[in-house]
Formats: structure tokens, C-alpha cells, sequence
């Protein structure tokens, strides 16, 4: 029924439409039917709807468990009673987070998809399970944090680097304050004064040997970042961030790149390590760091966490591994007494922990209830559950909706994110490429490990702009694809995982720019447009042309590497150019500015007045 309405709500708003522009007569009859299945609304036999579960919350009475199946654009509610879904909830974009009230009586779920980014916030009614009202926020809104008077409700705007501070009472986005780059997950101090914010990925530049993510303290009342303290070096993809039961403690679990090697093997986290940092939330200071994998497997990928109520238990669901690790947390802050820096220490706590193996896929979201945890992955229809009291640790499965078949898309996109594809388990290609992006950080890989370190890529539009590599020295995304594989992972390529990651880049689109108003340029980016194309002012056109906006040759942008002779890189794709810093082959330029100005780059572009400069950056951080 629900469906129905939708379809019919559609079809009226396009009858409007068409109606308006008086197109009634010439639109094509499948036209509606094509919209809706572009848009993920309407299950094709080659676009199948998948759950994609991604974040869970626990309802105040312990009954529910809510679920945001984020490809779907649904939320789940489960029964813990029943272990069944008995209800569902359609929302108008893919869920990225969901807080409840203490009532129970409505939840707060942030909406946002690299389609249609501009974030909302959807005020469910659990009862009626239907959506009361909606309330604007940021670009990729996700991770919402409701405070304790129901007054207020944060939420990290994820690629637009802020926070938006939203008024309940009002129903309206009271401020947007500045986040570190990247913000991705976050919690309110117990007494709310402050908010813990981790940003995915690092920021600065990536020539900084000590470049690492960071996490940022901000107050409240002001808005403020009042502190900011640095993860050991090397460390990113902080994805969530747990506190303890009393509030003194936050858990962040994160990777470490050991990006001053080469490349050339994976045992004992050579080239990666998973951990967990341990936030001293009282005195705002990193406690310690955990290293989570054994020094004779890594555990790639840890994503989720979760504390059970009595602080006895911390869970860590790893989504590149398809497990669990199960702390001993009393245990563990007896053997931190007295130790400086664990986070290299393989073997720490190899005695106080259990590992738990997972029927779902990818696990990225986990809660505790009671003594048992709840576990779902994003490329499975199904919930795990694991029994804590019991002897054995065992997970059991129940379904959520019945399983589809995977296209070569999803296949594609579910072993970019595996770890079983690698040796020890160490990483995934999300490891290095996180969302199929760069992480920020320069690496020496294992095939040029005597040449200096190179910025990571993106992903996006790589079979469209070969050759790949900085260095060109791959002719296309094919052969990079199969060379990942068998250096990166260390594991023979076969046919069947290729293919479908072949088939996955592919189909990548950019995600539209933060900087876009109402989906189209800015009146600012539109006199940026006109110079952009003007040859008399700048060259710019001359590398970047469209529509790809890169000529697919070498270029010498005058970028100096002390560690390189070579003084061509291949040109890269300026599109999400907003998103993909640091920029050049080394990492060394953290804004597009200072790119543009570079000595050597553009011509005459120090010749533009000021407003024109400001308007052609404006331009090119809306492509």
C-alpha cells in the first residue's frame, strides 16, 4: 500500500510538472517508470533493491531494534521478542543515522545518498510509522546525536566539513559550525557540553610524515572547537565513535597506515593495522591506542562499535573480515595501567578477547542489549545475534528480507570492501581507497618501492581517463584493477572478482558538490565558468577539458619533488576535484587555491583581480 501511494504521489507531481512545461504529449510512456528506477525507487530485474543495512538503534524499552537499510530508503523495525521484522518505515532518501527519543516515541533519522546529498533530518512517528515532518541539513548529513532535553539534534554534514546544530523546537537548523575535514561520526558528553567529533580521513597535507586524523572537541553553547587531538601517526577511516556506559570513556576504531615503508608485504600490519583509540573524555586527552589485529592475522576493516551496559563487554565489528571482537573491558584498562603506547603491541590483548565469526557480510553496525549483540552487514538481508553469556561464542542468523541475487555491480562494490580477498586479512581496497576515494596519505607501493611516495587516487572515472597511475605506467583501469589485486592484497586475481570490480568502477558517479545551489552553479561558479573557458585569461581548458576535464596526457605543473627527477604526472580529472585533496602526485598542496596558484600551473592566472580568482576556484569546487 505504501508503494501505491508513492507511485501515485509520482505520478501526480510529474503530471504537474509536465503539465507546467507543457511537455504532457511528448513524454515517453516508460518515462515515470525509468525516473523511478533511476531514482532507486523502483526494483528492476538489473537494479535489484537491497537492503544495505548500515546503522542501527535500540528503542528506550529494549523491544526494537531500528534499523536504516540504507539503499532501501527504509528503516526496519525489529522485533527482539519475536527475532522478526514487523514493520517498515518508507523515507524520501537513504538513511545514514538514526537517535530516538526517550519516550521512544520518534525517531530522528538523517537522509543523504551521493545522488541527492543534501541532507535531511526525517521526524519519524514510531506508532504510525510514518514521517511527521522533515528538517533540512548539510551536504551528506549522517550520525545524528539528539540531546538529552529533546531540544537540539546534531549532525555531522559528512563531505561538507560541519556540523549543523538543529533547533527541534523551532524545527530549524539553528547554526552550521566548522568540523575538521571529513566529519563522519560523533557523541554528546555526558554532561553536554561538548560534542566528540572523528573526521574519516586525515587533513593537511600528505608530504606531513606525522599526517594523521584527527578528533575534535565542540562546545555546545559556542560552537566552538575548543580542542583537537591527533590519533597515532598514520591513523584514518575513523567510522565510529562508542562511548562507555558512564561517559568517561570514547572508543574510536580506526586504521594505521605505515606509510613511511614500502609496500612489500602485509605481515604484522606492515602496510595497515587496525585499532581502537581509547578518548579520555574527562580530561580530553588520548588515553591510549589498541592494537586489535594478532600478530599472525590481521582483522581488516573495524567499523562499528558497541559497549553492553554493564562495561563488561566492547564489540567491534570489522566489516572487511566478516567477525566480531569481543573485549574483556575491565581487563583491558588493568593491563593499560602504566603503558605509554600499545598501539603497535600485536599481541596486548590477544588473552582478554574472543573473535566471533559473522553469517552477515560487511558488518557495520552493532548494538548491545543486555548480554547479547546484534550485528548486521551491509551486503546481507539478515541480523546476527551473539549470546555473550554463552560458553561458545557463536553468532545466529535471522532474516530481515529474503536474499538477492547479486548483479556484477554489487559484487564489484562487496569485494572492494573485502578483506577475505587478502593475505592475513590485513586490508581491503577500501583500506587505502576509502568510498572508492583517496585517504589523503602518500604511499611507496610495492611495485616502485625505490621511487619516492605518490598520493593516493580516486577511483571515480578511472576507466574512462587512462592511463592510470601518476606515473602513467599502467595503460588503463583494467590492468590497475588486477595489479591491486595480486600486490596490494597479494593474492592472485581471478576472472570473477575482476570483472565485477571493473564493473563496479564503472558504474562510479561523482557525487554533486557541496557548492552547488539547489543542484546548479552558483552565480559566483557561473562567472568562474566564463573564465575558465576564457584562453585570452587563463589555460586551464588546455588540461582540462570537458567533460572529463583532463586531456589524458602527462603535464608539468611545476609541483617540485625533492625525491622524483621526473618532472611530468599524468593529468587527473578535476571533477570532485572539492573532495579529493591533498592535491598533485605528492600530497604537498592542501587546497585547490594554492594548486591554481602554483608557480608554473596556470598561466597568468595571477593576472585575474581578486573577485575573478575567487569565482574561477568557486567554479571548479562545483564540478
Amino acid at each position: 500500500m505504501k508503494y501505491l501511494i508513492l507511485l501515485i504521489s509520482s505520478v501526480l507531481f510529474l503530471h504537474q510538472v509536465c503539465r507546467a512545461a507543457e511537455l504532457a504529449e511528448i513524454v515517453p510512456p516508460g518515462f515515470l517508470f525509468e525516473l523511478l528506477a533511476l531514482n532507486g525507487d523502483l526494483e528492476t530485474v538489473q537494479n535489484p533493491k537491497y537492503l544495505s543495512p548500515s546503522s542501527m538503534i535500540v528503542s528506550p524499552d529494549n523491544q526494537y531494534i531500528y534499523i536504516g537499510a540504507q539503499t532501501a530508503k527504509k528503516v526496519l523495525v525489529f522485533s527482539i521478542e519475536s527475532n522478526s521484522v514487523v514493520n517498515s518505515i518508507l523515507l524520501p532518501n537513504e538513511p545514514t543515522g538514526l537517535a530516538i527519543s526517550a519516550d521512544g516515541s520518534k525517531i530522528y533519522v538523517t537522509c543523504s545518498s551521493e545522488l541527492w546529498p543534501n541532507g535531511m533530518v526525517c521526524i519519524v512517528n514510531t506508532v504510525s510509522a510514518l514521517v511527521e515532518s522533515r528538517i533540512s541539513a548539510g551536504h551528506m548529513a549522517r550520525s545524528p546525536v539528539l540531546s538529552p532535553d529533546e531540544r537540539m539534534l546534531y549532525v555531522c554534514n559528512w563531505l561538507e566539513n560541519s556540523i549543523s546544530f538543529i533547533n527541534l523546537t523551532s524545527g530549524k537548523e539553528e547554526k552550521r559550525v566548522p568540523a575538521i575535514k571529513e566529519p563522519y561520526s560523533m557523541k554528546l558528553s555526558k554532561d553536554t557540553g561538548f560534542l566528540v567529533v572523528a573526521n574519516m580521513i586525515p587533513d593537511g597535507i600528505a608530504t606531513d610524515t606525522a599526517m594523521t586524523c584527527k578528533v575534535c572537541f565542540i562546545n555546545t553553547l559556542s560552537g566552538e572547537i575548543t580542542k583537537i587531538l591527533r590519533l597515532p601517526t598514520g591513523s584514518h577511516s575513523t567510522a565510529d565513535i562508542c562511548l562507555s556506559t558512564d561517559g568517561k570513556w570514547a572508543f574510536i576504531p580506526h586504521l594505521i597506515g605505515r606509510v613511511s615503508l614500502p609496500a612489500v608485504t602485509l605481515d604484522q600490519g606492515w602496510v595497515h593495522s587496525n585499532n581502537m583509540a581509547i578518548i579520555d573524555m574527562e580530561n580530553q586527552t588520548l588515553y591510549n591506542d589498541v592494537e586489535l589485529d594478532d600478530n599472525r592475522l590481521g582483522v581488516a576493516n573495524p567499523w562499528n562499535i558497541a559497549c553492553t551496559d554493564d562495561s563488561k563487554w566492547l564489540c567491534v565489528a570489522h566489516a572487511g573480515y566478516d567477525m566480531v571482537t569481543v573485549i574483556d573491558m575491565p581487563a583491558m584498562f588493568d593491563k593499560l595501567v602504566g603503558k605509554e603506547d600499545v598501539s603497535h603491541e600485536f599481541t596486548f590483548i590477544r588473552e582478554i578477547k574472543k573473535t566471533v565469526t559473522t553469517h552477515v557480510r560487511s558488518p557495520r553496525s552493532i548494538v548491545a542489549i543486555g548480554s547479547k549483540v546484534y550485528v548486521t552487514g551491509y551486503f546481507s538481508s539478515s541480523i546476527d545475534i551473539i549470546d555473550l553469556d554463552a560458553v561458545s561464542l557463536l553468532s545466529t542468523e535471522y532474516p530481515l528480507a529474503p536474499e538477492k541475487p547479486m548483479t556484477a555491480q554489487r559484487k564489484g562494490e562487496s569485494y572492494f570492501y573485502d578483506a577475505n580477498l587478502c593475505v592475513g586479512h590485513w586490508q581491503s581496497c577500501h583500506s587505502c581507497h576509502p568510498f572508492t576515494r583517496p585517504d589523503g596519505l602518500n604511499w611507496i607501493l610495492s611495485d616502485s618501492y625505490l621511487n619516492s611516495p605518490k598520493n593516493a587516487k580516486s577511483m571515480l572515472h578511472t576507466f574512462q581517463t587512462p592511463p592510470t597511475n601518476w606515473t602513467g605506467r599502467r595503460d588503463n583501469a583494467f590492468e590497475s584493477v588486477r595489479a591491486g589485486v595480486r600486490l596490494e592484497l597479494q593474492m592472485e586475481p581471478s576472472a570473477d572478482v575482476c570483472l565485477a570490480i571493473d564493473t563496479f568502477f564503472l558504474r562510479l558517479k561523482p557525487v554533486p558538490s557541496p557548492n552547488l545551489v539547489k543542484g546548479k552553479l552558483s552565480e559566483s561558479a557561473q562567472r568562474g565558468r566564463e573564465i575558465y573557458y576564457n584562453t585570452q585569461k587563463v589555460d586551464c581548458f588546455y588540461c582540462h577539458p570537458a567533460p572529463l576535464f583532463t586531456h589524458l596526457k602527462k603535464a608539468n605543473a611545476g609541483v617540485v619533488d625533492n625525491y622524483d627527477p621526473r618532472t611530468e604526472w599524468d593529468t587527473p580529472s578535476i571533477i570532485e576535484g572539492w573532495r579529493t585533496g591533498p592535491y598533485n602526485h605528492i600530497g604537498s598542496h592542501e587546497t585547490i587555491e594554492e594548486v591554481v596558484s602554483q608557480p608554473g600551473h596556470s598561466k597568468d592566472v595571477d593576472q585575474l583581480s581578486s573577485d575573478e580568482y575567487e569565482d574561477l576556484i568557486e567554479y571548479i569546487l562545483s564540478l
